[in-house]
């Protein structure tokens, strides 16, 4: 990072640290951060399927993928239109 010589230097040392606190828990009391991560993956994985179902162009067989993506950039600059207002 410009003006910070030692910006990546300092991630590296606490990277690092956290690495070797993470290593030396036991089992019992690595579950706890195990469980919210895998709990957290299955929230990512669901959303993810729920926005590729929403966006696919199986959706819109009779517009075509072309339609879809016009669709989806209008959609997008209405947004945008909305958070200028």
């Amino acid at each position: 990072m410009p003006g910070r010589p030692n910006a990546n230097s300092f991630a590296g040392q606490v990277g690092k640290m956290l690495g070797e606190k993470w290593k030396a828990l036991d089992d019992k009391e690595r579950r706890p951060y195990e469980e919210k991560a895998a709990a957290d993956k299955k929230r990512y994985e669901d959303e993810k399927a729920s926005y590729n179902v929403s966006t696919s162009p199986a959706q819109y067989p009779e517009a075509g993928r072309r339609a879809m993506l016009t669709m989806l950039a209008q959609a997008g600059a209405a947004a945008s239109d909305e958070e200028s207002s």
